[in-house]
């Protein structure tokens, strides 16, 4: 999933309403099959990295999960309207 600099604040405002956590991770597992990456976008300060790393040039490299089917089907909806 990859941002551009057009919706970062609609994404902000959207993980910032969700009720539950909402993690990013890469796709990537280890061996005890966890992402190599995790940021809890919950956090300002992960959020503020997790953004930077949406952007960037590997931004598909990464996954959104909210473990909460309300927030899922929130930015679910955001990513296919802002990607259409």
């Amino acid at each position: 999933m990859k941002l551009n600099s057009s919706n970062v604040d609609k994404f902000m405002k959207i993980i910032d309403s969700c009720q539950g956590p909402v993690y990013l991770t890469d796709w990537r597992v280890d061996e005890n099959e966890e992402p190599n990456f995790k940021l809890n976008l919950k956090s300002k300060i992960s959020m503020f990295i997790g953004v930077s790393k949406l952007l960037g040039e590997y931004g598909d490299w990464f996954e959104i999960h909210a473990p909460k089917r309300e927030d899922e089907a929130k930015i679910m909806k955001f990513l296919m309207e802002e990607n259409h």
